[in-house]
């Protein structure tokens, strides 16, 4: 049999969470930041909602939360980063590498959610 979370007491998925916690960690989170944009507020809220792990998700990123950030590319919608997150999900610790999408000019968020999706 499998570890339990101790948290809730359910079998551990992905990154030590359980999907209910995973859930639980998305709604908490969401109240306490905003890109300023309701509708990069809302693809992220989405991706978060209708993901059952979090790599899958989108995220708000805090800069304090990144190291090691180095540009890998850029093209016409904006730059794309690599860089290093350390955060705290639930009562877990997340350190991995993650990619970073830079919003050129704010009226062209559209064409990133276009490409995103």
């Amino acid at each position: 049999m499998g570890k339990k979370h101790l948290r809730c007491n359910h079998p551990k998925e992905t990154f030590d969470l359980c999907s209910s916690c995973i859930t639980s960690h998305f709604k908490e989170e969401s109240v306490t930041w905003t890109s300023q944009n309701q509708e990069i507020d809302r693809f992220i809220k989405y991706t978060q909602i209708m993901s059952r792990n979090p790599e899958t998700a989108a995220y708000w990123m805090k800069w304090e939360e990144l190291t090691n950030i180095k540009m890998i590319g850029k093209g016409g919608l904006g730059k794309v980063y690599s860089a290093q997150l350390t955060r705290r999900i639930s009562d877990e610790i997340l350190d991995e590498i993650v990619a970073l999408k830079t919003v050129g000019k704010p009226n062209e968020f559209s064409n990133i959610l276009a490409e995103v999706r």
